[in-house]
């Protein structure tokens, strides 16, 4: 049984350090289009709404919520096997 709980963690942990990579890699993507734009004022916030390179924030969005549900579901589930079986922790 920690086999499989071990193997689940690898692959968990192994789930969000991708997410973060792909987050970061969007991210950058997103700064640097909005450094590279012209009139710098209140670019961020017409980002967000939609108001230019809307595939751009889709993308962006997806990773964010990647991210989000990547590590989600690794403290989930870290803290349901510590509830289950706390023997492996020790």
């Amino acid at each position: 049984m920690p086999f499989l709980y071990q193997t689940i963690f690898v692959a968990l942990f192994a789930n969000a350090v991708i997410s973060f990579c792909i987050a970061f890699f969007w991210q950058a993507k997103v700064i640097v289009v909005l450094l590279s734009t012209d009139d710098p004022s209140g670019t961020m916030g017409l980002f967000l709404s939609g108001g230019f390179h809307r595939e751009l924030r889709r993308k962006w969005g997806k990773a964010i919520a990647y991210v989000s549900v990547s590590y989600a579901a690794l403290f989930l589930v870290a803290f349901l096997v510590q509830s289950i079986a706390p023997e492996i922790f020790k």
